[in-house]
């Protein structure tokens, strides 16, 4: 009969198991390719926005609206966090889908901890072996490792706590606590799916009006990335996915496509002319008008939800929708952690040996294109080996 026949048996029999002794089967859901092919676009711009200087840099879109891959990166998030944990949650596994979240946090809590101790050791050799101490001040590449090294007792307290976080390493922090707050997301939105967005805009907008964060230790201050803040941006792209499935068709409204466009061009005029003071909106508390990135203001998140409309609703989307899975992209997109990691420390290397070699156009094209098929190769090598475990499973 094949191996397909002997799955549904064995799919069959796990059923009646979970019947027989009260369990909840769980719920099947059908991956969106769109979300990784999206994400994978966000990690490749990523991967070149962390190597500071270097000529691709001014074509990521950062450079052509308000808001960057960061933003594009956490609303993904959200939606992948909609299909991941919320069918199972609603289906009334409170637990269990709560659990699951719990135990990603703590692997991402794990990741961070490596990835921030590995780019440390990198730092660190390039100290020694290319006799430059001024990669570990922060005058070559701003990392913030003053900490580390003047005090390394209260230093190491920080890294452990997440309250020190270096740059270009700071954003699975904020992911880590978005992750902690998912529970209670979930259960505002089998309550209401509106009172969940009507909660975090309102979180949102205390936060940027009486300068709410995290604390930073031992520096003053507050996280980059303010987890209390950039939670409308992960609640919006939740909240769009659970409409998107549960209605199995993305509504399109004439006028919010054209607003969508709008505010897009409004964007790309403002950062190609540099009108940056003709688009602040100073009636605003300034961490929500003044176009802050670690508050998310106003105009960034407007910008992230009008360029997903737009690229859902437009030609681009109908495109989207027939991608196929094998898409170099949506490769990369499908291990988003392995590979932002990866990408993370290769583009901290690629930037010492920039440093070194003095940058130019045929090094910033061969770190970059090299960069980008080191981590495909790892992508595709992730992939190959899903599919053995499957058939091995089978």
């Amino acid at each position: 009969m094949g191996s397909s026949a002997y799955g549904v048996r064995c799919r069959r029999r796990e059923d009646w198991r979970n019947c027989s002794t009260g369990k909840i089967p769980a719920v099947q859901h059908e991956r969106d390719h769109r979300i990784d092919l999206l994400r994978g676009f966000a990690l490749v711009e990523i991967f070149v926005n962390h190597m500071p200087g270097n000529f691709y840099e001014s074509f990521t879109h950062r450079n052509f609206g308000f808001s960057d891959s960061a933003e594009l990166f956490v609303l993904l998030s959200g939606c992948a966090a909609a299909h991941a944990y919320y069918p199972q949650f609603k289906h009334g596994d409170w637990w269990a889908a709560s659990a699951k979240a719990m135990r990603r946090a703590g692997t991402l809590y794990l990741t961070q901890i490596f990835i921030t101790v590995s780019a440390i050791a990198i730092l660190c050799m390039a100290a020694l072996h290319l006799d430059q101490p001024d990669y570990l001040t922060d005058r070559l590449i701003f990392m913030n490792l003053r900490p580390m090294m003047s005090d390394p007792v209260t230093g190491f307290v920080g890294l452990a706590t997440l309250g020190h976080q270096l740059g270009y390493f700071n954003i699975l922090p904020m992911y880590i606590a978005l992750l902690l707050m998912l529970p209670a997301m979930m259960l505002l939105c089998v309550w209401s799916r509106l009172g969940l967005l009507a909660a975090s805009a309102g979180l949102w907008i205390i936060v940027g009006t009486l300068n709410i964060n995290l604390p930073s230790y031992p520096l003053s201050g507050g996280w980059f990335f303010n987890p209390l803040a950039w939670q409308v941006v992960f609640v919006t792209g939740f909240v769009l996915a659970v409409v998107s499935r549960e209605s199995r068709a993305d509504r399109y409204s004439p006028l919010l496509f054209w607003s969508a466009v709008s505010v897009l061009l409004g964007g790309l005029i403002c950062s190609r002319f540099g009108l940056w003071d003709w688009f602040k909106l100073s009636f605003l508390p300034a961490r929500l008008g003044n176009l802050e990135k670690g508050f998310v203001s106003v105009q960034r998140l407007a910008h992230v939800i009008a360029l997903l409309y737009v690229m859902v609703h437009s030609s681009f989307g109908r495109w989207l929708a027939a991608v196929s899975p094998q898409n170099p992209l949506t490769i990369i997109g499908r291990h988003g952690l392995i590979v932002f990691c990866a990408g993370s420390l290769l583009s901290l290397g690629c930037s010492i040996i920039r440093i070194e070699l003095h940058g130019g156009f045929v090094l910033d094209s061969l770190l970059v294109l090299g960069g980008l098929g080191a981590l495909l190769a790892l992508a595709i090598s992730l992939d190959r080996g899903q599919r053995v475990r499957v058939l091995r499973i089978a």
